[in-house]
């Protein structure tokens, strides 16, 4: 009896297709067991050079997919990251109609603000915040705490909407399924779309 064993490397291995395929297409297949750390595949004493060499296809054709798989994995959570920063730093559309700034420099000007008003420091009566198209609109220190309030609320749903993309891209179980799926589905929708 000729016994086969292999690892798990980096690909995931359904036992039971594994075991139809080898019966189905290894003449001197007798049994196969596997646990966490991989699979014991055993053939009969007359196996020949031609199982081995169908079970190694079969596996380099699943160590192929799983690279495949990863690499578009990772093309998709890049772009699932690129278009979660083109969200944020589009602009925020308020409940006052306004689109407003929410690109870096923006928010640090939001916080250093806030951080005026919690030091007790009255702002001016004639204190406005800037839109994205150059209107100023009037705030009181009040309305714009619950307008940054608003704000970084919707930059956290920004980011979970892309933490649950990048989840949802990384269950699928072929490169064509997370190719195919679509990123720009399932954002928040108090936002400007690019």
């Amino acid at each position: 009896m000729l016994t086969y064993t292999f690892d798990w490397l980096s690909f995931t291995i359904d036992i039971g297709a594994l075991a139809s395929y080898m019966s189905t297409n290894c003449t001197n297949y007798n049994s196969m067991t596997c646990d966490d750390n991989g699979c014991t595949i055993n053939f009969n004493t007359d196996y020949s050079d031609s199982d081995i060499s169908t079970l190694t296809t079969y596996l380099n054709g699943l160590t192929e997919a799983a690279q495949a798989l990863s690499i578009a994995i990772q093309k998709q959570q890049d772009a699932i990251t690129a278009y979660r920063d083109n969200v944020l730093y589009s602009g925020f559309t308020y409940t006052d109609g306004y689109v407003y700034d929410s690109d870096t420099i923006s928010i640090s000007n939001v916080v250093s603000t806030l951080s005026i008003i919690n030091a007790g420091v009255p702002l001016p009566s004639s204190f406005t915040w800037r839109t994205q198209n150059n209107s100023n609109v009037p705030y009181t220190g009040t309305e714009f705490i619950t307008f940054a309030a608003s704000l970084f609320a919707w930059g956290e749903e920004v980011y979970v909407a892309s933490w649950t993309a990048k989840a949802n891209v990384a269950a699928l179980t072929t490169a064509a399924d997370v190719m195919a799926y679509d990123i720009t589905t399932g954002w928040p929708a108090n936002n400007y779309r690019p």
